[in-house]
């Protein structure tokens, strides 16, 4: 009680749209997360990347799912690099090759199946990883915002897990990445 929430979004027009308005124009999104439902043994990520969806869907946008076929250390039994759909969402599970930096190289032809009717690419927990660079690029291609939600990863905690191989990556370039970003959902 007391708190406004308030919803933010971009469109590749330039337009801001704050609370309400967002709902007067649908967008088209593509989020790109590192492992999402029914990856249950993944963490709060494939969770909470569904609810982002699912809250995008109520609003009225389109919404689509560019993921791994991770669910821990497993993979999982999927239809994998093409589109199918969890729970009345478009999913494109990936072929994951390596899997600390989530290499799945038909990603990019998935996404390119959409054409130009993109929005907005949204990372969600995707951060030290292939398709946070990825996601970053196809945006930066399209000319489209470039949203990363990264869902705790820069908590003090979560830094300190593979501490050095994250600091190689945010100073290799992913500190450049999340400076160009366009925004950043920070909860």
């Amino acid at each position: 009680k007391g708190i406004e929430t308030r919803i933010l979004a971009f469109s590749k027009h330039g337009k801001v749209y704050v609370g309400r308005r967002i709902a007067e124009q649908t967008m088209n999104i593509v989020v790109f997360s590192t492992a999402f439902l029914p990856a249950f043994a993944h963490g709060g990520v494939p969770y909470a990347a569904y609810y982002l969806c699912e809250a995008l869907k109520r609003r009225g946008h389109e919404v689509s799912v560019v993921t791994s076929d991770l669910n821990w250390n497993r993979k999982l039994d999927v239809e994998k690099d093409q589109w199918t759909q969890f729970c009345g969402i478009p999913v494109a599970y990936c072929t994951t090759y390596v899997k600390p930096y989530i290499f799945a190289p038909s990603m990019g032809r998935i996404v390119k199946s959409l054409g130009s009717n993109v929005d907005i690419i949204v990372s969600a927990g995707t951060f030290w990883n292939y398709p946070f660079v990825l996601a970053h690029r196809l945006a930066q291609k399209a000319n489209v915002p470039h949203v990363v939600y990264p869902h705790g990863l820069f908590e003090p905690w979560a830094l300190r897990h593979h501490s050095l191989r994250k600091k190689a990556f945010y100073w290799l370039g992913h500190r450049r990445l999340i400076q160009k970003s366009s925004a950043i959902v920070a909860l």
